[in-house]
């Protein structure tokens, strides 16, 4: 089984910089902080399977010439031509992973595509959306493979 999960990318309309206190600001990150460790911990459940795990906001944060996500979603799927393609989302980023799911589906329209995250544990109602299969709530490495 083929698996492509992506970390979709930071949403430019995080307003914590323009709350934050002055004596915050500085230790808030503007760039990567570090590894998508959700959708790592998705991977390693399914190690057994063909896995890529493509990190959007890497991409974007390190290299300002990356294309559009349109783009870098329709390349990872026609490379790759996963079975099942998998992304997280908190609510700011929930847009993008509906997007990817969308191009994904718009490719190849039998892929399986699975949302988890913290937004759709919290809020599985608002997660929905046509491009989305399955979503999962809560600690999903072990319903991932189940799904697998």
């Amino acid at each position: 089984m083929k698996i492509l999960l992506v970390n979709p990318p930071r949403s430019p309309f995080n307003d914590i910089l323009k709350y934050a206190p002055e004596t915050a600001k500085p230790f808030i990150h503007r760039k990567l902080i570090g590894p998508p460790l959700g959708l790592m911990t998705i991977a390693a459940a399914v190690k057994d399977h063909d896995v890529i795990l493509f990190d959007t906001k890497g991409e974007y944060d390190l290299d300002p010439g990356t294309p559009p996500l349109n783009e870098l979603v329709k390349r990872l799927v026609q490379e790759h031509q996963p079975d099942i393609i998998g992304s997280t989302a908190i609510t700011s980023e929930l847009n993008y992973t509906w997007q990817i799911f969308e191009v994904a589906k718009s490719i190849s329209p039998h892929i399986l595509t699975v949302l988890g995250g913290l937004h759709p544990t919290l809020l599985p109602y608002d997660s929905g959306h046509s491009s989305i299969d399955v979503i999962v709530q809560g600690q999903g490495a072990y319903l991932f493979r189940d799904i697998v």
